[in-house]
């Protein structure tokens, strides 16, 4: 009967083994998928938060960009979306961000639109015309001078970023993007 027993425990020590080999890759792969998670999306966050501190940077724009002699706001130039670069790049930390700022201003004939970028990230950017056609439509009650629409994106690319993508061979954390719109104040 004791020999049995011993067996019997040595049997049970084996199972446990061999479901301790299988289980283990499993929860190695879900401990990888949740810690490139959570940095995907805390990296994202910060990408967020930086574009819209980017777009009120430029919609506060008169306290930044005012023309000394005319006492006028500057247009927003290529000079600007570079600074506007800089500071992002500095925040994050990583050279390889990129930016596009668009200026859309609607109720006037034609519409002016235009757009400065900075940075070589690859990113599939918007163009103005599709933005402009995405925000509400303009009554002919409204016939005071809109202001100006700013609308910032960032991009980053995620070279090496995660471990999981490296080990399944995935490819869809290539890139974080994210845009936000603000008014000319």
């Amino acid at each position: 009967m004791k020999f049995n027993q011993k067996s019997q425990i040595k049997y049970q020590k084996g199972i446990v083994a061999i479901e301790f080999i299988f289980v283990l890759p499993i929860v190695i792969l879900v401990i990888l998928l949740s810690f490139d998670l959570s940095r995907y999306f805390q990296q994202q966050g910060q990408l967020d938060r930086l574009s819209y501190s980017l777009a009120t940077m430029i919609s506060h724009r008169q306290q930044y960009y005012l023309d000394m002699n005319t006492q006028k706001i500057k247009q927003l130039d290529q000079q600007q979306v570079t600074e506007l670069a800089r500071i992002a790049r500095n925040q994050l930390n990583d050279e390889n961000i990129a930016i596009n700022v668009h200026s859309l201003v609607r109720n006037v004939e034609p519409a002016l639109q235009s757009s400065f970028s900075d940075g070589s990230a690859q990113c599939q950017w918007q163009s103005s015309s599709t933005i402009n056609q995405n925000l509400p439509t303009i009554t002919s009650a409204n016939l005071f001078k809109e202001p100006t629409i700013f609308v910032v994106e960032l991009c980053q690319p995620l070279i090496g970023f995660s471990l999981f993508s490296q080990f399944s061979g995935a490819g869809d954390f290539t890139k974080l993007y994210t845009r936000s719109l603000t008014v000319q104040r």
